[in-house]
Parts: structure tokens; sequence; C-alpha cells
């Protein structure tokens, strides 16, 4: 689902049998899994019926803690998505008193999100920011990727474009490095459909565009700016302007570091 590849995810949880259907706790995740991949599809009635399952399932059996599946989170946001504010804003702080219980940063991160959302406004603009720092210290990379999205798009309504624009290419660029350029948030869940890689990444080898990469292979080379200029026919300025933007992509310092950094692969975080 996070790559975008749904048909695929539909049929991996195909092979799964009946197994969603079941009361047992396996069959939780299952459940839940599929009402991920509805919200994916767009099948919200579908999706919140799925969550609400999974919910009566677990707490028939005491299990409480939002750790082990957000069921509530991912409803509220179904319940927004129908326009029940109400319904949806219940369930998110339902599960935000549960986290903090329990206290898990992950779960505790996934809470404050859907509370944020659900709540708009100055309190939601400040849950979603402790969403965040919160998921950061729990090192749920993709789930603060998704936060940041979401405050992203709560700071364009509230015409903050700027703070907008540079949250969102950040969460752009984690969604990318962890393999979900596929994943949705609009601002839900996706980031962005089938976005071209190289211009979600914002540094690293990968972030450098062609030229970039052509004139840090040639300062590599202990060429001068002025005999790249004259290799590429561009001009002194142009040659200066690209290797700014190279040093502050792979944080360099000097240009002695350039052939080492040309050289390393970029690694994608796991």
């Amino acid at each position: 689902m996070e790559q975008g590849e749904l048909d695929v995810a539909e049929e991996e949880l195909g092979r799964l049998g009946p197994e969603a259907e079941r009361g047992s706790l396996i069959g939780a995740l299952v459940r839940f899994a599929r009402g991920r991949l509805r919200a994916e599809q767009g099948r919200v009635h579908d999706a919140l019926e799925d969550f609400l399952a999974v919910g009566t399932g677990l707490t028939r059996v005491e299990v409480l803690s939002p750790g082990y599946v957000p069921w509530r989170s991912e409803a509220a946001l179904e319940y927004l998505a129908l326009g029940d504010r109400e319904r949806a804003a219940r369930l998110a702080a339902e599960e935000l008193e549960l986290a903090r219980t329990f206290g898990a940063p992950r779960a505790l991160g996934v809470a404050m999100r859907a509370a944020g959302i659900a709540s708009g406004g100055d309190e939601g603009e400040q849950l979603l920011r402790d969403a965040a720092a919160t998921l950061e210290r729990g090192e749920a990379r993709l789930e603060r990727a998704r936060t940041l999205a979401d405050l992203a798009a709560m700071l364009r309504r509230r015409n903050q474009r700027t703070r907008a624009r540079a949250l969102l290419r950040e969460a752009l660029d984690a969604a990318h490095r962890l393999g979900a350029p596929g994943s949705r948030s609009a601002p839900r869940r996706s980031f962005a459909p089938r976005a071209r890689p190289r211009r979600l990444v914002l540094t690293g080898l990968e972030s450098l565009t062609a030229s970039e990469r052509r004139i840090a292979e040639l300062a590599s080379q202990e060429l001068t700016n002025r005999e790249i200029a004259q290799v590429l026919f561009i001009t002194d300025r142009t040659v200066e302007s690209h290797l700014t933007s190279v040093f502050r992509k792979l944080e360099l310092d000097s240009r002695s570091e350039l052939p080492a950094a040309l050289a390393e692969p970029d690694p994608v975080s796991a």
C-alpha cells in the first residue's frame, strides 16, 4: 500500500482467505490491514466498517491499547471523510487518552495526529506538531512523514503557504527515502501518487540534478569553475550556483570532499 501498489496489496490480502472475518487477534490485524486498503481505495464506508469491527472484537477480549492496532484513529479519519466530525473527534480523543495512559511514543504520536486532524484550528496545529515530535522520538519515520504532510495541509488552509511548502517537501523526501513514494496523504494518507523520486529527495546523491551531478564530477577532478564553465559552455556564475547547491545537498564543506561523496552509494533508510 505504501508503494501505491493497491492491486498487489489486495491480492496479498486475498491469500489470507477468511482470516479477516474471524474473531482472533491475528484476524484483527488482517481486517485492520484490509480496512486501510479500502481507505486507500476510497471505499470509505467499507473501511469504516472494518475498523469498527476490529474495535468491537478487540474490546470484547479487553485489548484496549492503541499500540496493538490504532483502529480508533483510522475510524476517526473515515468519519471525517463522511463529514461526521463529532464521532471523529470522540474516537480520536478516546484513543489519545488511552495512548497517554500506555505511553508508547508511536501509539501516542498516531493518536495525536488523528486528534489534531479532527480538532483543527490552533489546537489541531499544536497536536500535529506534538505528534511529529513524539513520532521522531519513537523513530516512527513514516508516520512522522504522514503527520508532516497533514500539518502542511493544515498550514496551507490557514494561508501559511511558505511554512507549508517546507514541511511538505520534508514529508515527500522522507516518504521516498522510506520506500513509500506511492503512499497517500492528501491530507489523510497520501503524499504524491507516482511522483518522480528525484524531485522528492532533498539531500544525498539522488537529490542532485543531472547538471549538478556533472558539474560535481568535473569539480572532483580538480577542474576550476572557469574550466568547468568552458567544458560545459556555461557561465562561471552558473557553475558556482550549481556547486553551492551540491555542497548543501551533500553536506560538504570543501571541494576536496567531493570525490569521496560521489563514490558513496546513496542509502535508503529502512
